[in-house]
C-alpha cells in the first residue's frame, strides 16, 4: 500500500449489551430529578493536588460534571476545536481562571477527591453517592472553556438523548449499516472496481481493433470513391478486390459490433449491480439514528482536513527532529562544516552539480531535497561556490539558535547535513568531476583528498550517523503521537453528538492501521536499500568486465575486483533478512509499538530479530559498502593518481588527468563516484522513516472504519467511452452497354464500368464508339448502384459521312464537214447533283440524285441556205429516269457524267428551187420527242457505253468519172430490222460498282440512243463500214415535224436531178 493512496480500515465496535440501556435510562431519570430540584448557580474554585479546578453549575445543568472536555494536545486539531467552541459560546462568558488546566467545574458544596489517575470523585451532598467526574482531556490555556460552551454541549447531549431511540435498536441499526458497508457494499465496490479494470482492458482492445479497422475502412472508401470517378474502363478485377475487402471489413465490423455490445452489457450490469448495493447502503444509512448520522457528518468534516493536518505535522515533526538532532550533535556538525568550508576554500577545481530544468531559465540545482541557486552568477552550480557556503552558514546559525533554546528560527535542514557528508566523501574518495574549457567533463584528484578522509574518519561519518539516528527517532515519535491526537478528536466528536466512544475498539483499530502502515514502510524501505546496493554492484560489474588494468590491480589490501562478490553476499543477506522480517511482521499482532519494532527494536520472540528490522538491514549494507572505501580511496590516491603520464599536478597537489586517460578509465572513475553516492544515499535513508511521511500521517490521522459512520459518495458510473464502428458499404456495379439501334444488336459492353458503394449515385458520360453517334439524348446521366448489378444502355446510330458529286449529261452538237458550227444549236447540259451518304459502320454508300428525270434532247434539221441543209446523225437523245443506288465502294468515280455527241452533216439541195429557204427556221434543238417516237421510254441510269447508233451520212457512188452522190438521212426514230440493225431494241447499260449490284436500263421502241456517249461517223466511214438500209424519213425543217410522203418524194427527185446536172462539178462532203 503506497502512501499516496487512501485505504480503508475498519474499526470493530463492540456491541452494546442490553444492560447499558437500563443504566442509561437510570442516569437520565436521576439527571431529570436533579434538574427539577437543583439550587441556583454559583461557582467556586477548588484546588486539589496542586491543580486548580473551577466548577460551574446552574439550575438547569446539575449533570454537567458528566461531560468530558476536549483534549489540550498541542496539535492543530485541539486549537481548531477550541476556537470553534469559543465561537459557539455566548459572547458574555463567565469569568474563569486563566493559565490553568480547565476541567468541568464542581459545585462548592460538593467535595471532590483527586484519584491517583487524575480523576475526581464527586460526592452528592444529600445522598453521599459518588459521581465520577473524571476529566479525560484538558483545554489549551489560551482557549479556556466558558460557561456558555458547557451549556451548549449539555443542551446538545440532552437533545440527542431526547431523540435517541432504544439503545439496542440504535446499535442494531448501526451494526447493520456497518456490516453492509464492510460486507456486501464493500464486496460490490471491489467487484465494481475489478469489473471496471476488466472493462477498461476490453475498451482498450476494442479501440485498438477499431483503429486498425478504421484505417482499412478509410482505404476501402477511398478506393470506392476513386472507382466512382472512372466510368469508362472495365473494373472487374477491381470489383473482385473491393468485394474481398468488403467481406473482410464486414467481418471485422460484425466482430467490433459484438465486442462493443459486450462492453456495453458489462458496463450496464456493473453499474446496476453497484447501484443496487449502494441503494441498499443508503436505506440502511437513512435508518440510522440522527445522533449517529450527526457524528458521521462531523467525522467527514474532520477527515476533509486530515491531509492539511498531516502536512502541518510533517513540518513540525521534521523541524523538531532536525533541532533535536542538531542539538545532540552540535559539536560534530560544527566540525564537519568547518572541514567542508576549508576544503571548498582551497579547491582549485570545483565540483559540478547537475542543474535543474527551469521554465524561466534560472540556474538552480536540488541536492537531497534542498534547492540551491547560482550564488556567484557564473551560470552553473558548484559545491564550492554555491552549495557549501550556504550550508555552512545555515548550520552554524542554527547551532547557535538551538543552543540558545530557539527552535523557531531554523534555516537549515537534515538535507544540508547530508550535503556536508557527501562533499567530504567525494573529495576524499573520488576524482572530482569538473567542466573543462571545451565544455566536457574532466576529472581531478583533489590535493586535499587525505584531508577529506581525515575529516570523515572519525568525525564526519560518526556525526552523520548519529544525526540521522536521532532524526529518525524524533520522526517515529511524531508518528506515534498521532494516536493520541486522533483519539482526542474522535472522542470529542462522539461526546458532542451524544454517542458512546469505545476506547478499546479505537485502540484495536488504530493499532491495526498502524500495522498496515508499518508493513508498507518496511517493504518500501528495505526494497529501496537493496536497490541502492544492486545499483552499486552494477557499476562494479561494469568495471570488472572492462578488464581495466587499474581496476584489476592487486597492489591493494583488497583487490577492487573482489568488491562485487562481497557486495553480492551483503545483498543476498539483506534480501533474506527482509523476506524473513516481512513474514514475521505480517504474523505479529497489531500493537502501539508495531512501527518501532519494524524499524529498529524488533521482537525476537515473535521471529523478528533486530538484524531483520529496517535498521538492521541498513546496518548490514552500510557497513559493507562504507568499508569498500578502504579499497577505493587508496586506489584513487595511490594507483590512479600516478598512472597518467599526461596528467598535471599543481602547487596545491591537485592532479588533473588528461582527457584520453579519463576516457580510457571511465569505469574506474564511475565506480569511485558511485560508491561515494551510495554511501551518501544510505545516510539519507537512515534518517527517513518513509519516503512519504505526509501520506503515512494522513492515513493515521483519518477516522475510518466503524467510527466513520458516513455515507460514502456514490462511485461514478462506468461508461464504455467508445464510439461504434462505421459499417462498410457494399460494392455495387453496373455494366455500360452500347446498342446499335440500326442493326438492333449490341455494339459493346464495358463490364462493371460503374463501380462504387451501393446506394451511391454515379454520374456517367457516354464514350461513343468510333463511327457511331448517339441515337438518343443520353450523352450523360446518373445511375444509383444497387445490390443487384445493373446495366446502363446507350443507344447508337451509324455515323453517316455525307458528300456530293455533280454529274453532267451533255448533248453536244458537232459540225461535220461543210457544216457551219455557228449555225448549230448550243450544247445542252443537264446537271445532276448526287448526295453520297457513307455509312461508316457498314462502309457502304447510298447515292441519291437531286432529280429523277434526264429529259430527251431533239436534234433539228437545219437549212443553212437554199441549197444546203444540216442533217444530224441522230434525231436526239431519249429521256431517262434516275434512282438512288447503294454501293460497297465509293461511287464518286462512277458518277462522272456523260456527253452525247450529235454530228451534223451537210445535205445539198438543187439550186433551181427558188423556193428554198435560206434560213433554218429554228436552230434550237427540241426537247420534245418526235411524233413517231416512244414517249414512254425510261432511263434509270444512263451508261457510258456506245451501242453503235446509226448516224446520217452521205455516201458517194462513183461510176467512171462520175460520182453520184447519195443523200442518206438517218432517222433514229425509224424501226430497224434485220441483220443491219446497229442499235438494239434493248439497250442495257450496267453501272459498274464494287458490288456490281446496280443496273440502269434505257429502252426505246424502234431505236435506242446511248445517252452517255456518242460516236460521230462521217458518211464515207459509214458507207465503208456497212451496207445500210436506206429508209425514207421525213426531213424536219424549221420545226415542221409533220410532212407527207409526197413531199419527201419530191425532194428526193429534186436532189437527183441536181446531182445529174452537176455531174461534172462534184462536191464532196
Amino acid at each position: 500500500m503506497k502512501y499516496g493512496e487512501r485505504k480503508v480500515s475498519h474499526f470493530k465496535m463492540y456491541k452494546v449489551k442490553r444492560q447499558w440501556l437500563f443504566t442509561g435510562m437510570g442516569i437520565l431519570v436521576m439527571s431529570g430529578t436533579l434538574a427539577f430540584s437543583a439550587p441556583s448557580v454559583h461557582a467556586d474554585t477548588v484546588t486539589t493536588g496542586g491543580t486548580t479546578t473551577t466548577a460551574v453549575t446552574d439550575s438547569n445543568t446539575t449533570a454537567a460534571s458528566s461531560i468530558p472536555e476536549s483534549s489540550g494536545q498541542s496539535g492543530t486539531t485541539s486549537e481548531q476545536q477550541a476556537t470553534q467552541d469559543t465561537a459557539e459560546a455566548n459572547s458574555t462568558s463567565e469569568p474563569t481562571e486563566s493559565q490553568t488546566s480547565q476541567s468541568v467545574q464542581t459545585p462548592a458544596n460538593v467535595s471532590t477527591n483527586t484519584e491517583n489517575d487524575g480523576s475526581a470523585k464527586t460526592t452528592e451532598p444529600t445522598t453521599g453517592q459518588s459521581v465520577d467526574t473524571t476529566t479525560t482531556t484538558s483545554v489549551n490555556a489560551t482557549q479556556p472553556t466558558t460557561t456558555a460552551q458547557v451549556k451548549t454541549r449539555v443542551a446538545a447531549v440532552a437533545v440527542s438523548q431526547a431523540v435517541t431511540p432504544d439503545a439496542d435498536d440504535a446499535t442494531t441499526a448501526k451494526q447493520a449499516y456497518l456490516d453492509d458497508e464492510n460486507g456486501d457494499y464493500a464486496t460490490a465496490v471491489t467487484d465494481y472496481q475489478s469489473q471496471s479494470a476488466a472493462i477498461q482492458s476490453q475498451i482498450s482492445d476494442y479501440q485498438t481493433a477499431k483503429a486498425a479497422y478504421d484505417t482499412a475502412l478509410s482505404q476501402y472508401q477511398t478506393q470506392l470513391a476513386q472507382a466512382e470517378q472512372d466510368t469508362t474502363t472495365d473494373k472487374t478485377a477491381l470489383k473482385t478486390q473491393l468485394t474481398a475487402s468488403y467481406d473482410s471489413l464486414a467481418s471485422q465490423y460484425q466482430a467490433l459490433t459484438t465486442q462493443l455490445a459486450a462492453i456495453n452489457t458489462a458496463v450496464t450490469t456493473a453499474n446496476q449491480t453497484y447501484d443496487d448495493a449502494y441503494e441498499t447502503l443508503v436505506n440502511l444509512y437513512n435508518a440510522l439514528p440522527e445522533n449517529i448520522q450527526n457524528a458521521g457528518t462531523e467525522i467527514q468534516d474532520y477527515n476533509d482536513t486530515a491531509a492539511d493536518q498531516a502536512s502541518a505535522l510533517v513540518t513540525d515533526a521534521t523541524n523538531t527532529a532536525y533541532a533535536t538532532a542538531l542539538q545532540s550533535t552540535a559539536s560534530g556538525v560544527s566540525t564537519m562544516a568547518s572541514d567542508a568550508q576549508s576544503l571548498a576554500d582551497g579547491a582549485t577545481e570545483k565540483i559540478l552539480v547537475t542543474p535543474d530544468t527551469t521554465s524561466d531559465g534560472t540556474v538552480e540545482a536540488t541536492l537531497f531535497g534542498k534547492t540551491y541557486t547560482d550564488a556567484n552568477g557564473d551560470g552553473k552550480i558548484t559545491y564550492e561556490d554555491d552549495v557549501i557556503p550556504t550550508v555552512v552558514s545555515d548550520l552554524n546559525t542554527d547551532i547557535t539558535n538551538v543552543q540558545a533554546g530557539d527552535t523557531t528560527s531554523l534555516q537549515g535542514s537534515y538535507a544540508e547535513v547530508v550535503v556536508l557528508f557527501n562533499y567530504l566523501k567525494q573529495v576524499a574518495d573520488t576524482a572530482l568531476p569538473y567542466e573543462t574549457d571545451d565544455g566536457s567533463v574532466g576529472r581531478v584528484e583533489s590535493g586535499e583528498a587525505n584531508t577529506g578522509s581525515n575529516a570523515l574518519n572519525p568525525n564526519g561519518s560518526q556525526t552523520a550517523s548519529a544525526f540521522s539516528s536521532t532524526y529518525a527517532s524524533e520522526l517515529l515519535s511524531a508518528i506515534d503521537g498521532t494516536k493520541a491526537q486522533l483519539e482526542n478528536t474522535l472522542q470529542t466528536i462522539y461526546d458532542q453528538t451524544g454517542n458512546t466512544f469505545d476506547e478499546t475498539a479505537f485502540n484495536d483499530t488504530f493499532d491495526t492501521t498502524l500495522k498496515q502502515v508499518a508493513i508498507q514502510i518496511y517493504t518500501d524501505q528495505t526494497n529501496a536499500l537493496i536497490a541502492m546496493a544492486e545499483q552499486l554492484k552494477t557499476t562494479f560489474d561494469a568495471a570488472d568486465n572492462a578488464n581495466d588494468a587499474l581496476w584489476d590491480t592487486t597492489s591493494l589490501w583488497v583487490a577492487p575486483t573482489e568488491l562485487a562478490g562481497e557486495l553480492q553476499d551483503a545483498i543476498d543477506t539483506a534480501t533474506q533478512n527482509a523476506a524473513t522480517g516481512l513474514a514475521a511482521l505480517q504474523a505479529m499482532p497489531a500493537s502501539d509499538d508495531f512501527l518501532a519494532m519494524a524499524y529498529s527494536t524488533g521482537n525476537t520472540a515473535a521471529g523478528l530479530p533486530t538484524s531483520d528490522t529496517i535498521s538492521g538491514i541498513w546496518n548490514g549494507l552500510y557497513s559493507t559498502i562504507d568499508w569498500f572505501g578502504t579499497t577505493v580511496s587508496p586506489l584513487m590516491k595511490n594507483v590512479v593518481a600516478t598512472a597518467d603520464p599526461n596528467s598535471t599536478t599543481d602547487v596545491d597537489g591537485n592532479v588533473t588527468y588528461s582527457s584520453d586517460f579519463v576516457a580510457q578509465h571511465a569505469v574506474v572513475f564511475d565506480a569511485a563516484t558511485a560508491l561515494a553516492n551510495t554511501v551518501t544515499q544510505l545516510v539519507v535513508k537512515s534518517g527517513e522513516i518513509t519516503d512519504d511521511l505526509q501520506g503515512v500521517l494522513t492515513d493515521l490521522l483519518t477516522i475510518t472504519g466503524d467510527f466513520d459512520v458516513t455515507l460514502p459518495a456514490q462511485l461514478a458510473p462506468l461508461t464504455s467511452s467508445s464510439t461504434a464502428a462505421e459499417a462498410p458499404e457494399a460494392v455495387g456495379s453496373a455494366d455500360v452497354s452500347y446498342y446499335d439501334d440500326t442493326t438492333g444488336k449490341p455494339v459493346s459492353t464495358t463490364e462493371n464500368a460503374l463501380l462504387g458503394a451501393q446506394g451511391d449515385t454515379v454520374t456517367w458520360t457516354a464514350t461513343v464508339p468510333a463511327n457511331y453517334v448517339l441515337n438518343q439524348a443520353n450523352a450523360a446521366g446518373t445511375y444509383t448502384l444497387a445490390a443487384t448489378d445493373g446495366t446502363v444502355t446507350i443507344h447508337l446510330a451509324h455515323a453517316i459521312a455525307t458528300t456530293t458529286a455533280v454529274e453532267e449529261y451533255i448533248t453536244a452538237f458537232v459540225a461535220g464537214a461543210g457544216v457551219d458550227q455557228t449555225k448549230l444549236p448550243a450544247d445542252v447540259v443537264q446537271t445532276v447533283t448526287w448526295t453520297l451518304q457513307h455509312d461508316l459502320v457498314t462502309d457502304t454508300w447510298i447515292a441519291t440524285p437531286d432529280k429523277t428525270v434526264i429529259e430527251a434532247v431533239l436534234a433539228p434539221i437545219i437549212h443553212a441556205d437554199a441549197t444546203t441543209s444540216y442533217v444530224p446523225d441522230l434525231t436526239g437523245t431519249i429521256a431517262g429516269t434516275l434512282a438512288a443506288f447503294t454501293s460497297s465502294t465509293d461511287p464518286t468515280a462512277s458518277i462522272a457524267g456523260s456527253t452525247k455527241t450529235i454530228t451534223y452533216h451537210a445535205a445539198y439541195l438543187p439550186e433551181s428551187d427558188p423556193q428554198e429557204k435560206t434560213q433554218v427556221p429554228d436552230t434550237s434543238p427540241s426537247t420534245t420527242l418526235p411524233t413517231g417516237g416512244d414517249s414512254g421510254t425510261t432511263v434509270t441510269r444512263p451508261d457510258q457505253g456506245d451501242s453503235g447508233e446509226p448516224s446520217a451520212s452521205g455516201t458517194t457512188q462513183e461510176t467512171g468519172n462520175v460520182t453520184s452522190p447519195t443523200v442518206t438521212i438517218a432517222n433514229p426514230v425509224a424501226a430497224q430490222t434485220g441483220a443491219d440493225k446497229t442499235q438494239s431494241d434493248q439497250l442495257e447499260t450496267s453501272k459498274a460498282n464494287a458490288a456490281g449490284d446496280t443496273t440502269v436500263t434505257a429502252t426505246e421502241a424502234g431505236a435506242a440512243t446511248n445517252l452517255s456517249s456518242a460516236t460521230t461517223t462521217s458518211p464515207t466511214e459509214k458507207q465503208e463500214g456497212a451496207t445500210q438500209s436506206q429508209t425514207k424519213q421525213t426531213l424536219p425543217q424549221t420545226n415542221e415535224q409533220s410532212t407527207t410522203i409526197w413531199s419527201l418524194l419530191g425532194l428526193s427527185l429534186l436532189g437527183l436531178m441536181t446531182a445529174v446536172a452537176g455531174i461534172f462539178k462534184r462536191r464532196h462532203s
